[in-house]
């Protein structure tokens, strides 16, 4: 009779293990999940810089936070809000701007100075530069 208590125990526990095991990877392999701390930066630097005035029409903001991520600022010329870009996503999507459904222009100069201001992925490179007007 014990030995069939300790073999459920045992069973049991390993059923256990097995779940945590297949929950945890299922969430660290879930995208929706794995980019949030993502959009999480693009929200911060949004709020942080919602209503400051003084922005530049390009303003790049380095390592924020305690991420080693990068956001460029993108002041509209039209009084929409300024849009936030993350210059260098690691999960898809590979473009991720804030607010999203405002659409972004820029000069060559201004192309030219977040290109040499932070490090972008191809995608995010190919998104900024088709803004070129």
């Amino acid at each position: 009779m014990t030995m069939k208590i300790v073999s459920w125990l045992f069973l049991a526990a390993l059923s256990a293990l097995l779940l945590l095991v297949f929950l945890f990877h299922g969430i660290m392999n879930d995208p929706e999940l794995a980019n949030k701390p993502e959009w999480s930066v693009l929200q911060g630097v949004d709020s942080t810089y919602r209503n400051d005035v003084s922005l530049q029409r390009i303003t790049i903001v380095k390592n924020v936070g305690s991420s080693s991520l990068d956001v460029i600022g993108i002041r509209s010329t039209k009084g929409e809000p300024t849009v936030w870009v993350l210059a260098s996503p690691q999960v898809a999507p590979l473009v991720k701007q804030m607010p999203q459904n405002i659409k972004i222009q820029l000069t060559d100069a201004e192309f030219a100075t977040i290109k040499s201001s932070v490090e972008l992925n191809e995608e995010t490179e190919a998104f900024l530069s088709n803004a070129i007007e």
